[in-house]
């Protein structure tokens, strides 16, 4: 542990010089010590800017994205030059997601465009709001950074609507402004009949 807590300045040095300069200080670097294991981690915390990860937005940056979405790749660079491996120091992330507000108007048509659907099927309001159909983000949290959509209806009371529900979902998310630049069709559906 000792040997590892004096190569931080040098593994953040090259974090910083190899893959983090262009997220300027959206950072921090620290060592975490988990019980049963003498080799340590370094958790790198990023603070994940989601307009700048999306592609036809206003503050879009290519380099910013290109350096959250292969976090983990690149870090076999610094593996390389310290001659180390992940079995010597292990090297993980924890992001937070930030100005992603924008996104609330896609996830709404997303919702209303399911819920029409299901309007038109002969649903009344009463059975949408009992099926809990909801469009919502999902930001990992205990790994590298990744967003993704989630789709869920519960006791839609009909065989085969899972179906439906996801061809509609796929159809939706591919009108809107932003989604579907920044989710590449990644959505996971939870569905139930009863």
């Amino acid at each position: 542990m000792d040997n590892i807590q004096s190569l931080i300045p040098t593994i953040e040095k090259l974090l910083n010089n190899l893959i983090l300069s262009p997220i300027k200080g959206d950072y921090d670097i620290e060592l975490v010590q988990y019980p049963n294991n003498d080799k340590g981690m370094l958790l790198i915390e990023v603070r994940l800017n989601v307009a700048k990860v999306t592609p036809n937005h206003k503050e879009y940056d290519k380099e910013y994205a290109d350096v959250m979405w292969y976090l983990e790749d690149n870090v076999n660079l610094v593996y390389k030059y310290l001659g180390m491996t992940y079995n010597d120091i292990s090297i993980g992330f924890s992001p937070d997601y930030y100005n992603y507000d924008f996104l609330n108007n896609d996830l709404e048509f997303m919702r209303d465009g399911l819920y029409r659907e299901f309007k038109l099927k002969g649903y009344s309001d009463t059975d949408i709001d009992n099926i809990d159909l909801s469009v919502f983000l999902n930001l990992r949290e205990d790994d590298a950074p990744w967003v993704g959509l989630e789709v869920s209806a519960y006791g839609t009371g009909k065989e085969g609507e899972q179906d439906t529900i996801e061809d509609l979902s796929y159809e939706l998310l591919s009108q809107t402004k932003y989604l579907s630049h920044l989710i590449d069709d990644d959505i996971s559906f939870w569905i139930s009949s009863n």
